[in-house]
């Protein structure tokens, strides 16, 4: 089946393209928000080729198809411009064509139920803003370990220009990090990134940094006491900031025309400059301590208990898309500590999905399964982990309990052996490793990162070559 036939085939069971609202995509997933959930045939979507499973979370019909994505995705969107009538612009800015008008009333119902969750709202907001980032922060971050283990290997040393010059790549993207943030979030609000660049250089311009340092004399703004906080390598407070802003600039668009939107400009500024070092950066500076607390606190009360469970159960939340929310946090313990413990204990579970696939090409007969074996495999050592999860590991089953056995081992086998990351790279993915290397040049940590890495794979590919039947398939569709 050609992808242009899966992706007709995936609107038509969804409820047709009238009944799309919306269609996004990740790294793994087609996210539809649909006027109508109940009219997705989910036992159709599942048989339809190339479609590895279904999710409905965070307001999302979430149709899982792998590494396809984004071929499949091109293939919805022509679907759905050429087979579009024209198109009128409701109340809250989302285009429907004239048929699709009439369920509005229930498309505002349902939307209405959403907001009320909470949860939902904030994962999709997180995901939208903050995901965007990962893969260039973990490519940066990454290549700092990489450098760190040139220093340790004596090809560079820390005071060459090689090494300042490729080192400035990761210190300056992290520091400017609220830079990143306005651009994503201003871009998600759908307001003017100019305005958030604004805002966020103010908070890590040199005079600012100093005048607001540790050791520096208090400032006050118009008597007002400044709180004497830094927002080099911070995450939330420009990203609140950046949707407060955005809010301001559309109310303002109410009553300012276009011609003097440099007025506009200029209010938004003014208002949102102090307000930010005056409250919005403090409070949400330690929002993100508390939340990161919470993480680190739990780790701390058993580091050993903390890599069983969470070794264990961090692809039950990447099933289920709450990694998404997660990830925001986990981010920012990086970026603040400088290391996270808890982060490669997540990893694991990785590493034990991609030994399962593994596990499950080699105990299999079939050629086709076998291929799907290998390739989700390849997929998992790689970081992306819904194709195993839901063409293997769901579908039979007892590749995934192998997998979460191996990665509680594993789990807590990290803990023990003192594994940290210091980039804020991703939780899996073969070319991850140097975010372990510590960088003051000793190789423990990612020493210890290797062997986890080979008892998570070896042993859930071992445990699933002895507990899985593949060509019996248990489909729990």
């Amino acid at each position: 089946m050609s992808l242009k036939e899966m992706a007709k085939q995936i609107v038509d069971e969804v409820g047709g393209k009238d009944n799309i609202v919306s269609v996004t995509h990740c790294v793994t997933r087609l996210r539809f928000v649909l006027a109508d959930e109940s009219k997705a045939n989910d036992d159709k979507v599942k048989k339809i080729d190339k479609v590895l499973g279904v999710m409905r979370a965070g307001g999302q019909y979430q149709v899982v198809v792998g590494n396809i994505v984004n071929d499949a995705y091109k293939e919805v969107e022509n679907i759905l411009s050429n087979e579009a009538s024209s198109k009128v612009v409701t109340a809250d800015g989302v285009e429907m064509s004239e048929d699709a008008t009439g369920m509005k009333d229930k498309l505002d119902s349902i939307r209405d139920k959403n907001k009320e969750k909470l949860i939902n709202r904030v994962s999709r907001m997180l995901m939208n803003t903050i995901y965007p980032l990962v893969p260039t922060m973990a490519a940066v971050g990454v290549f700092k370990g990489l450098l760190a283990l040139f220093v340790l290997a004596g090809l560079l040393k820390e005071t060459d220009g090689t090494y300042i010059i490729w080192a400035a790549a990761n210190d300056g993207f992290l520091y400017l990090m609220p830079l990143m943030i306005a651009f994503s979030t201003a871009k998600y609000m759908k307001s003017n990134p100019y305005i958030a660049a604004a805002i966020a250089s103010s908070m890590v311009f040199p005079a600012i940094v100093t005048a607001l340092g540790v050791e520096a004399e208090a400032i006050n703004f118009l008597g007002i006491t400044v709180p004497q906080v830094g927002y080099g390598n911070s995450l939330f407070p420009m990203l609140i900031s950046t949707m407060i802003a955005a809010k301001f600039e559309h109310f303002l668009d109410k009553y300012i025309p276009q011609f003097l939107e440099f007025i506009k400009i200029m209010i938004v500024i003014v208002v949102m400059i102090p307000l930010m070092f005056l409250a919005i950066g403090p409070v949400f500076t330690e929002v993100g301590k508390l939340l990161g607390g919470v993480v680190t606190g739990m780790y701390g009360l058993s580091p050993i208990l903390a890599g069983l469970f969470f070794g264990a159960f961090w692809q039950v939340c990447v099933m289920f898309g709450i990694h998404y929310a997660l990830i925001p946090v986990l981010t920012d313990i990086v970026l603040r500590e400088g290391s996270s413990a808890f982060n490669p204990i997540l990893g694991m579970g990785v590493w034990a999905l991609a030994g399962a696939s593994l596990g499950f090409a080699l105990k299999t007969k079939d050629k086709t399964k076998k291929a799907l074996g290998f390739s989700t495999m390849t997929s998992a050592l790689f970081g992306i982990t819904e194709p195993a999860i839901f063409g293997v590991a769901l579908t039979y089953r007892k590749p995934f309990l192998a997998a979460m056995i191996s990665g509680g081992i594993a789990g807590m086998l990290s803990s023990f052996l003192g594994v940290n990351q210091y980039s804020p790279a991703t939780v899996g993915g073969v070319l991850t490793f140097g975010a372990h290397m510590n960088p003051n040049g000793n190789p423990n940590s990612l020493i210890g990162w290797i062997i986890c890495f080979f008892v998570a794979f070896g042993i859930s590919a071992v445990l699933t070559i002895f507990m899985t039947k593949p060509d019996e398939k248990l489909d729990i569709a």
